[in-house]
């Protein structure tokens, strides 16, 4: 696995799904979006997705900044 900074996804970055991302959120219907925030669980990140109302937690190994 990967390891990124937390520099590289700090709030208002524009992130994309990974392929291991669009592999396990399948129902996704964008795969870009923009981090609100980090997850207090230790490996993830809040992400709205363009197009939702709500943002979602994905693991950081689901998204790549652009």
């Amino acid at each position: 696995m990967l390891h990124r900074d937390d520099d590289e996804l700090t709030p208002g970055r524009r992130i994309r799904l990974t392929a291991l991302g669009k592999l396990r959120c399948p129902k996704l219907k964008d795969d870009t979006g923009v981090v609100i925030g980090k997850s207090p669980q230790s490996n993830a990140f809040r992400v709205l997705i363009d197009g939702r109302k709500m943002p979602i937690t994905l693991h950081e190994s689901y998204i790549e900044a652009q």
